[in-house]
């Protein structure tokens, strides 16, 4: 997914790909924050998918009490799709 305009001047813009916003339930009672969104993510600008946010899953669910979850990421994007920082 393309990042908004205004991220431009981030130094994680890059390309201006890999932004992934937060997916918002909105009958559930739990937000789960995670740091940034995986490379998998990145690629698919979907928030917490994939098969290791699947395990977690079930452990949220056993202290949650809940299955309906909001998710989000402290930082929504990854440099152009999960590459690195340039070094130097």
């Amino acid at each position: 997914m393309q990042k908004p305009k205004n991220c431009e001047k981030c130094v994680l813009y890059g390309r201006g790909e890999g932004f992934v916003p937060d997916l918002l339930n909105e009958s559930a009672e739990v937000l789960v924050i995670t740091l940034f969104p995986s490379t998998y993510e990145s690629t698919t600008g979907v928030s917490q998918s994939g098969m290791t946010v699947q395990e977690y899953a079930k452990e949220y669910q056993k202290y949650a009490g809940s299955t309906e979850f909001s998710h989000a990421n402290v930082i929504r994007c990854r440099q152009n799709k999960g590459e690195k920082l340039p070094t130097g």
